[in-house]
């Protein structure tokens, strides 16, 4: 349970050894209250989160470009 606006939860999206990307969405945070302002500017306390959850991971070049899998039954759309 997520019970004060200082409490979250965090869902992983990647584990060790996956290959990620810039930009890629690390995870999911859920929490109480808002993280964005009414411009859709980040608040102080999501800058927060972020920094502490980006610290967790680390990141090395692959040594050769990964062969992507390409799933043509993959899709969310049935």
């Amino acid at each position: 349970n997520v019970i004060d606006n200082d409490e979250a939860y965090y869902l992983r999206v990647y584990r060790e050894g996956d290959y990620v990307y810039k930009g890629a969405d690390l995870g999911i945070i859920v929490s109480r209250g808002r993280m964005q302002t009414e411009q859709r500017e980040l608040r102080e306390r999501a800058k927060l989160w972020t920094a502490a959850i980006n610290a967790e991971f680390h990141g090395e070049e692959p040594k050769a470009v990964p062969e992507l899998y390409h799933d043509p039954f993959g899709s969310k759309l049935f």
